[in-house]
């Protein structure tokens, strides 16, 4: 009988009757096997299309997750791998320069433009 299937992890919808179906969840979103909805990913996260749990939801280039949402790493030339997880992570990028004089990590407006006639490069 076609009610008792459900969508694998990943997909989303109800199985009333054979016709009915199962589509994939879209980037930035998740559904868990047999929950029938996909669910976006929290606090600014993203991930891959047909995710099955929140466990792929990961902060995208450029933020980090602070505990509890994404984060953004210095708004001027700050930058950080995909899903990173800690401020110290964050990092400035190609043409940018760290202007604070310690620590790790970095916090808003740490980065600044290279002077012209200058680079920075990774």
């Amino acid at each position: 009988m076609a009610s008792d299937c459900i969508c694998v992890a990943g997909y989303n919808g109800t199985i009333a009757t054979a016709s009915d179906g199962c589509t994939p969840c879209p980037e930035g979103t998740f559904a868990g096997e047999g929950s029938g909805t996909c669910q976006e990913c929290p606090g600014g996260a993203t991930s891959a299309a047909r995710s099955g749990n929140v466990s792929a939801c990961v902060c995208p280039e450029g933020m980090y997750h602070d505990g509890s949402t994404c984060s953004q790493c210095a708004p001027v030339g700050g930058t950080s791998p995909l899903g990173s997880t800690n401020v110290s992570q964050c990092s400035c990028g190609q043409g940018y320069f760290r202007t604070a004089a310690s620590g790790t990590g970095l916090t808003c407006d740490e980065c600044a433009a290279c002077p012209a006639g200058y680079a920075k490069v990774e």
